[in-house]
């Protein structure tokens, strides 16, 4: 499930990561205790205007990332750093309109890679809008090109090799 952190890239000269967005969560109370460890992050990456990707929760925790309990336990969420909502409170301010190229190339590859891990069809690949009454990631997020890029990336991993199909990692 696909999200924005709805802030410019820096909030009082600070970079909008992961620890940040953990200590937001923190305050608006979505604390799990998971692997013998307290998280506050309701997501499970953040991507960095850079393209850097972060980890939050691990992959085997429930999410608090989509105000629908069946979605925080069945999906991963994935944070871009950035307001793309044109009704947002930053709307593009101190930030890019929508997300940065380097953005959406991590989010492709690390989608292609937990599709084959998990064994994900595009189909399941959602905005945070799609399943509850919000805006996010934004009306500025490319959503059907990040799907093509997505699709994309997936048939290129697929190689044919001995005569089978097979992934490249």
């Amino acid at each position: 499930m696909i999200h924005h952190s709805a802030t410019p890239f820096r909030l009082k000269g600070r970079l909008v990561d992961a620890q940040k967005i953990d200590e937001m969560h923190r305050q608006r109370g979505f604390s799990i205790e998971c692997n013998g460890k307290t998280y506050h992050i309701g997501y499970h990456y953040v991507i960095l205007p850079d393209g850097r990707v972060q980890p939050g929760r691990p992959e085997n925790c429930p999410g608090a990332h989509s105000g629908v309990t069946y979605y925080n336990q069945r999906y991963l969420g994935f944070c871009l750093v950035g307001d793309f909502d044109s009704r947002g409170r930053w709307n593009g301010k101190r930030s890019p309109k929508e997300p940065t190229p380097a953005q959406i190339e991590s989010l492709v590859k690390l989608c292609a890679t937990l599709m084959r891990k998990y064994d994900i069809p595009l189909r399941n690949v959602r905005r945070h809008r799609d399943v509850n009454q919000t805006n996010c990631p934004g009306d500025r997020f490319p959503f059907r090109r990040v799907q093509r890029l997505i699709a994309a990336e997936v048939e290129k991993r697929i190689q044919t090799v001995s005569g089978r199909h097979q992934f490249d990692n």
